[in-house]
């Protein structure tokens, strides 16, 4: 691939979706594009997704929104 590839970011917006995310987030993850950012944005989860994302994929970074915005 060429060295020029723009900044991809992918943004997954996260509310109580840990089972959606076990799908999800492999399949972002299994691209060969070389310059990209994956965030989840959680917002205020209370059923595992943050944990699960930091344990399986702690190259993603996380945004912990206070409340379901």
């Amino acid at each position: 691939m060429p060295k020029n590839q723009p900044l991809v970011c992918v943004v997954v917006l996260n509310y109580n979706g840990r089972g959606h995310l076990e799908y999800c987030l492999p399949a972002i993850m299994a691209t060969e594009y070389e310059h990209l950012v994956v965030l989840v944005v959680d917002n205020n989860s209370n059923d595992g997704s943050v944990e699960f994302v930091q344990k399986t994929f702690p190259s993603i970074q996380i945004i912990q929104a206070g409340s379901n915005l």
